[in-house]
């Protein structure tokens, strides 16, 4: 029954509530420019395009991939980051409210903090990944990770047009990237220890 045990159910979860917001149109309230909009974002989708690729190839792979293929952190390690993730889009996105003037939408930064951090995850546990059961699909949802970040940095050299919100999406990944790497540097051997004690 470990399989059931590690079950993405956050990622169902969050996956499952952008669907009923997106088919009801549940934020069409939230005003273009509000708090509301900005704590709100990443359940914000433009069309079905925007919301299938979030969902599908983002949220999916790489929340599963942080819930159910990191293993050898405790699951509340787990889930705080699926937590930070957040705040990083958040972050970011508030940023780009005052910068630019608008706030962006979609779970996208979601998707590329939590990328950083399955990069960060695979540098350190690479050659002690558990590969049995459905944990063997890691390295394919890795594959899937790389290309979601792959396809963003592309539509911005083949779009000039495309290009603030490429920009907008790397910030996210790099910061994130930035973080945790500057965390594993910095942490003390005795707290790695106590964070990386599986479940």
């Amino acid at each position: 029954m470990r399989w059931i045990r590690n079950l993405p159910f956050a990622t169902i979860a969050f996956i499952g509530i952008s669907a009923v917001v997106y088919h009801f149109g549940l934020l069409s309230w939230a005003e273009p420019r509000s708090i509301e909009r900005l704590i709100l974002h990443p359940l914000i989708h433009a069309d079905d395009a925007h919301i299938v690729g979030n969902m599908a190839f983002g949220i999916l792979v790489v929340g599963a991939l942080i819930e159910s293929w990191m293993t050898r952190l405790k699951r509340i390690v787990r889930y705080g980051t699926l937590a930070y993730s957040y705040v990083v889009s958040l972050i970011v996105a508030a940023i780009w409210w005052v910068q630019q003037g608008f706030i962006p939408i979609g779970s996208s930064g979601l998707i590329l903090a939590g990328i950083a951090i399955v990069i960060w995850y695979y540098r350190i546990f690479h050659d002690r990944l558990d590969l049995r059961g459905w944990n063997a699909l890691g390295p394919v949802g890795l594959g899937f990770a790389f290309a979601f970040l792959a396809e963003i940095v592309l539509r911005g050299f083949l779009d000039p047009s495309e290009f603030g919100s490429v920009q907008l999406h790397v910030v996210v990944f790099f910061v994130s990237f930035v973080i945790f790497y500057g965390a594993d540097i910095v942490l003390k051997r005795e707290w790695k220890a106590k964070l990386l004690q599986a479940n």
